[in-house]
């Protein structure tokens, strides 16, 4: 279970700074060209960033494709020290269809798309000291981690 503030109740993880440009309504509009993102941001108890630390991007659908990029990500490249950098791009069409709860909604897609990345860490190393963070963005290619 995610706390509210992006950190797990057992204090595996604890939450970073995280971004939200919701703040203009006409994102709901498909036809704008402003750009929105919401990102979380978690690092493990005990996380170092050092120069050495290597930073791995996995575009990851939702659908069973993006799942096995992220699954592999975590398993083969990821290492104590590491940060894991998680994109997901929304359609805007498919936000606008949303209405006005598109907002909410995709905050709780990338709360549980932490959720899931945090459980599967774990999983393959539960020693595995990393930071990670989830962006979900409209947009995407005018995004700053994407320029």
């Amino acid at each position: 279970m995610t706390s509210s503030n992006g950190g797990t109740p057992d204090g595996r993880y604890k939450a970073k700074v995280s971004f939200d440009t919701f703040a203009d309504s006409s994102v709901a509009d498909a036809d704008s060209d402003a750009m929105f993102s919401f990102t979380l941001r978690v690092k493990s108890e005990d996380y170092r960033r050092s120069r050495t630390t290597r930073v791995f991007l996995c575009a990851s659908s939702p659908d069973e494709s993006g799942l096995e990029a992220l699954d592999w990500s975590l398993e083969s490249l990821v290492q104590t020290g590491d940060e894991l950098v998680v994109l997901r791009g929304l359609d805007a069409e498919d936000i606008k269809n949303r209405g006005a709860a598109a907002h909410d909604e995709i905050k709780e897609e990338a709360r549980k798309l932490m959720k899931a990345i945090q459980d599967k860490n774990v999983e393959y190393d539960p020693d595995r000291k990393v930071s990670m963070q989830t962006l979900l963005s409209h947009t995407a290619a005018h995004h700053p981690l994407c320029s």
